[in-house]
């Protein structure tokens, strides 16, 4: 009798340490392939921003040249209206001392005067 309690006690220790066991060693599974995963994905996630480095390095410079062309393209617009500019100025310069006009304002001129006295 007491062979069967015996055997009885240890069948009750093993139905309850054999699902406890199995249950840690799928934990302990579940955590190495968890970290296994973390690790992969971080590997990836390094990868990808490297790939997103070079890729901002490459607009970077392609937009910084953009840039410079712009600033050289206005800077040549700017110089052709200061000429243009310095050209009208010159034109309208000409035709405010020009003598034919001078001669004309001051016959006009004479003219007023001879209708007012």
């Amino acid at each position: 009798m007491q062979n069967s309690q015996q055997i009885s006690w240890w069948l009750e220790i093993i139905k309850i340490a054999i699902p406890s066991f199995i249950t840690l060693a799928i934990g302990l599974w579940l955590s190495r392939k968890t970290e296994s995963y973390k690790k992969e994905l971080s590997k990836e996630i390094e990868d990808y921003k490297k790939d997103i480095s070079k890729e901002l390095y490459k607009y970077q410079t392609k937009f910084s040249v953009y840039h410079q062309k712009q600033a050289e393209v206005i800077a040549e617009i700017y110089g052709l209206f200061a000429e243009l500019e310095y050209v009208l100025n010159q034109v309208t310069h000409w035709f405010q001392r020009n003598p034919t006009d001078e001669k004309l304002k001051r016959r006009l001129d004479e003219k007023k005067i001879r209708e007012v006295s």
